[in-house]
């Protein structure tokens, strides 16, 4: 039986039922979106991570495997596997430390891909291992220590607790590496943001703390050099006059890390999640919103753009209600991510779970909650103008400006919605946005599977000119 694809456009009145439509690309396997599980994997779980382009229009995708293997999948513009590549279309590659659920990876130049894994050091305590992976799946040797770097911040920061979180990775115009995440401290109960930078071959070149006066910052989740030459810092904290949990930019000094400025959110309860800097020197940043005191309301997509003078606060169309089933943008930090595209737009993917499930706090794992809870995937697409008065979203794409989508399965699951699956990235191939994630395809706990989708539209909305 071929897999199942549920899509919906949403409108303004988002409360139909599962509907087939366009929006992925249907010559990307069945209705354009597929679930892989490499022959390597066994038993194993399988967690997308990244993709990017590879040889003769193919796509690499990378994947964690297990605790320990890191694997690149090579597969045909029909979304087939290319079996020319390693004999079984599969080349793995085992970094020596074993990894936790922290896992973050993006696509950089040349068809390479950087992954950042949360892994386990002396006793209880965690480090992040920064790998780099070529084209052909195997270990950059040029980059760190054989294509890895072990990244202690307890040998650059005094004070720091058992835990290191990778949360993004950003690339700048150099190719220098920006990884952004949040630590422990030994003081109970303390949480605070990093920024560590290394260069384009693996070599630290300083790990900061990140804070901001009158404000407790919680994590950073975006970094890059702005357009006044300072590094702009963004993630999420609690203002303190008002109490109000909200959103945050830094600017420091790249060589010494001073704070140079910075600026808060007034409105809350703001999350962000992925961000970058745009090659406008922008920052945009995918982000959800909910009403203070609100605890039983959905949060709701929204993007934040942050400029050297204005901000703006985008307000996205919500996400559908599915079988009567409210739906809300998920709640945890690798929900939600952006990517450039064409003629200054800005896509905003995000993962959506079912009101009222358990979320990513209450489980491990998204896809070991209640249920199925996260049920697939809201895109959005804005346009960006040369003020924040003219930011606003793109209508023309898909209905009023967003599409949900998700991968069916075998056949629907026992309570009729999609098995539980969960976006991870998004990246460029050939000029159209690709989605990895995973996904349990038989509505199971027992396995993980690697989720691809492949989206469509004309060139004037998707273009070549964006990465992973």
């Amino acid at each position: 039986m071929l897999p199942r694809l549920c899509l919906l456009t949403l409108g303004l009145a988002a409360t139909t039922a599962w509907s087939q439509t366009v929006g992925l690309d249907s010559r990307f396997g069945p209705g354009g979106v597929k679930a892989y599980h490499p022959p390597t994997a066994g038993n194993s779980e399988s967690r997308g991570l990244a993709t990017c382009a590879g040889p003769e229009s193919t796509l690499n995708v990378v994947a964690q495997i297990g605790t320990t293997e890191l694997a690149t999948l090579r597969l045909l513009p029909n979304g087939q596997v290319d079996t020319r590549f390693s004999g079984d279309g599969v080349e793995s590659v085992f970094p020596t430390m074993t990894t936790d659920t922290a896992l973050v990876g993006t696509c950089i130049g040349g068809g390479a891909v950087l992954v950042a894994r949360m892994v386990r050091g002396t006793d209880l305590d965690r480090n992040i291992e920064i790998v780099k992976l070529q084209q052909d799946g195997r270990f950059d040797t040029s980059f760190g220590d054989g294509g890895k770097r072990l990244l202690d911040l307890d040998a650059h920061i005094t004070g720091l607790g058992l835990l290191e979180v990778p949360f993004n990775i950003n690339v700048g115009a150099s190719n220098e590496i920006y990884i952004t995440g949040q630590v422990t401290l030994e003081a109970a109960g303390q949480l605070d943001p990093f920024v560590a930078r290394l260069t384009a071959n693996g070599t630290v070149t300083d790990v900061r703390r990140v804070s901001v006066p009158n404000f407790d910052t919680y994590y950073a989740s975006a970094a890059g050099i702005g357009v006044d030459g300072r590094l702009w810092v963004a993630g999420t904290g609690r203002r303190l006059d008002p109490n109000t949990l909200t959103w945050y930019k830094a600017e420091l000094d790249p060589a010494s890390g001073a704070l140079l400025g910075f600026d808060v959110g007034t409105t809350g309860n703001v999350f962000v999640g992925a961000g970058r800097v745009l090659p406008n020197g922008i920052m945009a940043l995918a982000a959800r919103f909910r009403p203070q005191n609100s605890p039983d309301d959905p949060y709701r997509p929204r993007m934040l753009v942050l400029r050297e003078a204005g901000n703006s606060m985008i307000t996205l169309p919500d996400t559908p209600v599915v079988d009567g089933r409210p739906s809300t943008i998920g709640d945890q930090l690798y929900s939600a991510s952006i990517i450039p595209i064409a003629n200054g737009r800005v896509l905003y993917g995000a993962a959506v779970r079912t009101l009222g499930t358990p979320s990513r706090t209450e489980s491990p794992d998204p896809l070991r909650s209640e249920e199925n809870a996260y049920l697939g995937t809201y895109v959005s697409v804005i346009e960006l103008g040369d003020a924040p008065a003219q930011d606003h979203v793109y209508t023309e794409f898909g209905s009023h400006g967003a599409l949900f989508f998700a991968y069916g399965g075998n056949a629907p699951c026992g309570n009729g919605l999609p098995p539980s699956q969960f976006p991870t990235r998004f990246s460029n191939w050939q000029g159209k946005p690709v989605m990895v994630g995973s996904t349990n395809p038989d509505c199971s706990s027992s396995q993980s599977n690697i989720l691809v989708a492949r989206m469509q539209g004309d060139d004037t909305l998707f273009a070549d000119d964006f990465g992973g």
